[in-house]
């Protein structure tokens, strides 16, 4: 299962974390959801995460798929 990374809004990552707690025991997967490393974005009002999921997350919990987003490459940040 690939990592999916995404980013919550500050106000809402418990309830994120809640969410896909309950889903990785539901489904007897180790998600693994941890706060992700924010590179050069330091915007507080976003916590990044990356998890384990696939699409059955998505299924079940439709509202997280708009925060799910590409993650810039480790090479792209070395370039700034």
């Amino acid at each position: 299962m690939p990592v999916t990374w995404f980013y919550v809004p500050a106000l809402r990552a418990i309830d994120f974390v809640t969410d896909i707690s309950m889903w990785s025991a539901a489904k007897h997967i180790d998600a693994h959801p941890v706060i992700a490393d924010r590179g050069s974005d330091r915007d507080p009002s976003v916590t990044p995460y990356a998890a384990f999921v696939d699409e059955r997350f998505f299924r079940r919990y439709p509202q997280w798929r708009e925060f799910a987003k590409d993650r810039p490459t480790l090479a792209s940040g070395l370039d700034q």
